[in-house]
């Protein structure tokens, strides 16, 4: 398994995927605009490990998540997700290698306006095809509070299963996370 820049799981080869109206590809500071909308949603920020962001520091995570040409150990890819359709981007979802635990963590934020549509879903199927393919780890994990319904009902939707639940405190509140895994079949 290759985790280097030397094309082993190169990425930008493979992107962009479309699966029926949903297409999985590369962020680009031309992103701007939707990217800087959503994620300033107070709303969607609740559940995420991101604040809400000014368009400065926007459009500075664009241009570092534009370079992503590989998945590398302990480092987060994040990857556009666009209604195929409109050609607008509407969310974005990102991974991270882990090596030591034999997995990929996945994460996943989609728009309220692009929300209900299957999008969350495919994005999640094409990303963690992805991350199989690429790493050769046969563990995805997702980590959700267990009040994010939506999260838990699109994990289970992809065939993850949740393997377990604990306390914790995110964003200084208490709470409770539910793990999810899936394996390769």
């Amino acid at each position: 398994m290759s985790t280097s820049a030397d094309g082993g799981n190169n990425l930008l080869s493979q992107l962009p995927i479309q699966k029926d109206i949903t297409l999985v590809r590369v962020l680009t500071p031309e992103d701007l605009g939707p990217f800087a909308g959503y994620r300033a949603d107070p709303v969607l920020a609740r559940y995420q490990d991101w604040e809400p962001m000014s368009r400065a520091e926007a459009l500075a995570y664009l241009e570092k998540a534009s370079g992503v040409a590989h998945f590398e150990d302990g480092r987060w890819i994040q990857l556009g997700i666009v209604d195929a359709d409109t050609g607008k981007l509407i969310g974005d979802l990102g991974a991270c290698l882990s090596l030591a635990h034999g997995q990929v963590e996945i994460g996943f934020t989609l728009s309220q306006a692009g929300q209900g549509k299957g999008h969350a879903r495919r994005a999640v199927e094409i990303l963690s095809a992805l991350a199989f393919s690429n790493t050769g780890v046969d563990t995805i994990k997702a980590v959700t509070d267990t009040r994010n319904h939506a999260s838990i009902r699109l994990l289970e939707a992809c065939g993850f299963a949740k393997i377990d639940e604990v306390d914790a405190v995110f964003k200084g509140e208490r709470c409770r996370e539910s793990i999810y895994s899936l394996m390769t079949s």
